[in-house]
């Protein structure tokens, strides 16, 4: 409907916003915050553009994850670290084929790197049903035995804090390259 559209893209702005400042406070110089897509599409600045922008994710969740991942870029070249975040995976493990939300790859190639995947899970589609919980609990299971550590963030989870959502991946990645060194 219409109000559930404006309240997604009124989400997505607020979540840019509350990014934008983020990353702003890790620059020690002032930087310029442009979120970018693998569709590069730049910042949006009209709600038309907001609403285009956003619909290049498959949820406003996913659009605002990405963008608190990108407004963490300053932080990972404080930590002299690039790591890329890559949307819809498709991961074969056995016989499946299961698509990642995002996974987290390095900007260098890393001997013993991790597969780190991040689901991002709204109420209004997930776990509804016994089915959706147990096919999403043999996912799970399939993919750790294949080496996969994954992160689920809910949208209440991510709405009462979003930056330790998108963090939390991220330090797992930078304390698991400091074991392998």
């Amino acid at each position: 409907t219409a109000g559930s559209e404006l309240l997604s893209v009124s989400f997505v702005r607020e979540q840019i916003s509350a990014a934008a400042d983020k990353a702003a406070s890790f620059a020690r110089e002032d930087v310029l915050f442009k979120i970018t897509s693998d569709f590069e599409c730049s910042t949006p600045d009209t709600v038309a553009s907001l609403e285009r922008w956003a619909l290049a994710f498959d949820s406003p969740l996913e659009a605002a994850y990405w963008a608190w991942w990108e407004a963490l870029k300053g932080m990972q070249q404080y930590y002299g670290l690039a790591f890329n975040l890559k949307r819809h995976r498709s991961v074969d493990v056995g016989d499946q084929r299961y698509v990642v939300d995002f996974v987290v790859t390095p900007g260098n190639d890393f001997d013993g790197f991790p597969l780190i995947g991040i689901e991002l899970d709204g109420h209004a589609f997930h776990e509804k049903t016994l089915e959706q919980v147990t096919k999403r609990n043999k996912r799970d299971r399939d993919l750790q035995r294949a080496g996969w550590t994954l992160f689920h963030y809910s949208f209440s989870e991510f709405s009462a804090d979003p930056y330790a959502c998108a963090v939390e991946p991220l330090f797992f990645a930078i304390s698991s390259l400091r074991r392998t060194a």
